[in-house]
């Protein structure tokens, strides 16, 4: 998973992953990391063998997500997320699109649509 925060660099890091084959995950992220966003999901776009491929187009965005943490410091971050992989709280959709894009990149896939079925996306 790579990820590139300001939009002219994005541009070259599709260059450089085509230019040296690369197997990644390409996306916009948060201060040069990548992250997930429980409200949308970011342009993803899959590089293999010299090639991109997108796999997501960036969303608009759902400000209608139930079951969210009520804070955001890490201890309620992780119990969240304790109840969420207990399939306690539901999943917002960004993050298992992004779930999915990356069963597929890794292979665990054999192509984007099954991945969204794994994760119990149609």
């Amino acid at each position: 998973m790579v990820s590139v925060t300001h939009p002219p660099y994005m541009v070259r890091m599709v260059g450089f992953l085509q230019a040296v084959g690369a197997r990644a995950l390409l996306m916009r992220g948060a201060e040069g990391e990548p992250y997930a966003n429980l409200r949308r999901c970011p342009r993803i776009e899959y590089f293999h063998d010299g090639l991109g491929e997108v796999l997501v187009e960036q969303e608009a965005g759902d400000t209608d997500i139930p079951e969210l943490a009520t804070d955001f410091d890490a201890a309620t971050t992780a119990q969240w997320t304790r109840q969420a992989l207990a399939g306690e709280v539901t999943v917002p959709r960004p993050i298992l699109i992004q779930e999915a894009c990356c069963l597929y990149a890794a292979g665990a896939a054999p192509d984007l649509r099954s991945a969204l079925m794994q994760v119990g996306l149609s």
